[in-house]
């Protein structure tokens, strides 16, 4: 389960850093600055929030099968995270824009569950 858990988090990683890098030319050449900065901040926090939910959930499932107490999964914190990207970009509207704030908060979540059903049909066959 580890080898797998740590595969996923190396490919989400390449995925963040490759879309980070994407985002930041587009920023750099492109036509639309508070777009691409709001949907920087939100990648980067969706990307620490997935990883560390990976990491509790890894937690939790090593609880449960050594019938320790459960850890809890780390829904504040990942609410805290989104909060303080809300907060930075209510704060500074004209260089953040909340629509790249939304979708770069759920690329990291879209890829890690399609990252999912693909190994799984992976394993499948």
């Amino acid at each position: 389960m580890l080898e797998d858990l740590t595969g996923r988090i190396t490919r989400l990683t390449r995925f963040f850093f490759f879309t980070l890098a994407v985002i930041v030319l587009g920023w750099g050449f492109g036509g639309a600055p508070p777009f691409l900065a709001g949907m920087a901040l939100g990648l980067a926090i969706g990307y620490i929030g997935v990883v560390h939910l990976a990491k509790r959930v890894h937690r939790f499932v090593q609880a449960v099968a050594q019938g320790d107490r459960l850890p809890s999964l780390g829904t504040f914190t990942r609410l805290a995270l989104v909060a303080l990207a809300t907060v930075t970009v209510m704060t500074y509207p004209q260089h953040f824009e909340y629509t790249g704030l939304v979708l770069g908060l759920v690329l990291p979540t879209v890829f890690a569950i399609g990252d999912a059903i693909y190994t799984q049909l992976k394993q499948g066959k």
